[in-house]
Formats: C-alpha cells, sequence, structure tokens
C-alpha cells in the first residue's frame, strides 16, 4: 500500500551555515504555494509478508520547483538506533542530537534534521489537526 499526502507549509527554514561569531544564519520561505509532499511504499520479504521499514519520502515544494527531498525512513532508522547506543552507554540523549525530531507548539509541527551536507533544517512548520 503506497502514501501520499500534502500539506503546505506556512513557513520553511533551513540554515545556511556557520558565522565566524558561531550563530547560524536561517533563510525563511513562506508562500501560499509552499508545500510538503510525503511519499510512503511498502516492501514485502520475498515470501509476501510486509517488511516493517518501507520507504517514507519527504519532497518540500515551492510552487513547481523542489527545495528538498529527504529520506525520512532513513532518518528515523538512524534516530532510534542513536537512542540504543546511547542507552546501551547509560545515558539519555538530549533531543537536539537525534538525527531528527519534530516539535508541536498549539496547532504547529515542525520537523528538525541534519541534511548530507550537514546543514540543519527546521523544516516545514506544518498546520496539524486542520481539515484540507
Amino acid at each position: 500500500m503506497a502514501t501520499d499526502l500534502c500539506f503546505p507549509i506556512l513557513k520553511y527554514s533551513h540554515a545556511t551555515g556557520v558565522r565566524s561569531d558561531n550563530t547560524i544564519p536561517w533563510t525563511h520561505l513562506q508562500a501560499q504555494t509552499l508545500f510538503a509532499i510525503i511519499k510512503g511504499t511498502d516492501t514485502h520479504h520475498p515470501d509476501g509478508r510486509l517488511h516493517p521499514d518501507g520507504k517514507l519520502d519527504m519532497r518540500i515544494v515551492h510552487g513547481t520547483s523542489v527545495l528538498e527531498t529527504v529520506d525520512v525512513a532513513n532518518f528515523i532508522e538512524a534516530a532510534i538506533e542513536a537512542r540504543r547506543g546511547a542507552e546501551r552507554a547509560g545515558v539519555t540523549p538530549q533531543i537536539e542530537q537525534l538525527p531528527i525530531f519534530g516539535i508541536t507548539k498549539e496547532s504547529l509541527l515542525a520537523l528538525r534534521y541534519r541534511l548530507e551536507d550537514g546543514q540543519v533544517s527546521w523544516n516545514a512548520h506544518l498546520p496539524y489537526g486542520s481539515t484540507y
């Protein structure tokens, strides 16, 4: 079974590096044509059983331009492994240390993750709890 969702984004933000004073500059984009497209695909074992680790991708689009593509399933798996590793070491990881995490405030959801090039993205301030 496939999952295809499209949500409007209120604001898309991403870091653009680190300044010499060790602060992080951010770029913010707000537009009526800003969306998160989430596509998921189940995977199956050769015997037909459903494999729990399917594919889950998120694309951030502005109009017809793809701003970012994120392999969410890979980030989630990395976060689970980071937590397990920290627990084996007897420590509790801070949420900011995880490869991906979500923050909610009122009716907003923000996702934070680190891209392959090391840039941080506070992606997609998504309104949730609303009907579209």
